[in-house]
């Protein structure tokens, strides 16, 4: 199965994903609902804070001390993907997301690739609070992945 998609549709469904994500965040809903339940008033939001080498005791410290609310990612994708931590199936995502649950935190993923969508269900994926990604791995002429940032990548 070839999944190789042109770098024009990639760039057309991130735009779309990024129009859709700002106009139906749940930022102003939950955060008047953090002011009204008495959590923590915070001055500004982080999306992408990793666990990397910490824990979520840590990251709610720091959040409270720097007074910004954070959302909490992991990569998630396929196998092939090579990071610490990587979710790549529905019971991982659960297993992150009951790890997440009742804290102060977005809960968010960052999308691994042009196929991380298979790894996990609708259901699942409905859970999430955010999905981000970025652009330093894309398909290549040839539709393999190019890591922009890595050594090889100029070749």
């Amino acid at each position: 199965m070839n999944l190789a998609i042109s770098r024009r549709l990639f760039l057309s469904r991130a735009a779309t994903a990024s129009a859709v994500a700002a106009f139906s965040s749940p930022l102003t809903s939950s955060c008047a609902a953090a002011q009204r339940s008495g959590e923590p008033e915070f001055h500004g939001v982080d999306f992408h804070v990793h666990l990397d080498n910490s824990t979520l005791d840590k990251a709610l410290e720091l959040s409270r001390e720097r007074g910004f609310k954070f959302g909490i990612v992991e990569h998630a994708g396929t196998k092939e993907n090579q990071y610490p931590t990587l979710l790549s199936n529905d019971e991982d995502m659960r297993r992150y997301l009951a790890m997440l649950e009742g804290q102060p935190v977005f809960k968010g993923i960052q999308a691994e690739w042009t196929d991380w969508m298979s790894c996990f269900s609708r259901q699942t994926l409905a859970q999430l609070d955010y999905v981000l990604t970025d652009a330093m791995t894309f398909p290549g002429k040839d539709g393999q992945r190019v890591k922009l940032w890595a050594a090889d990548a100029a070749q």
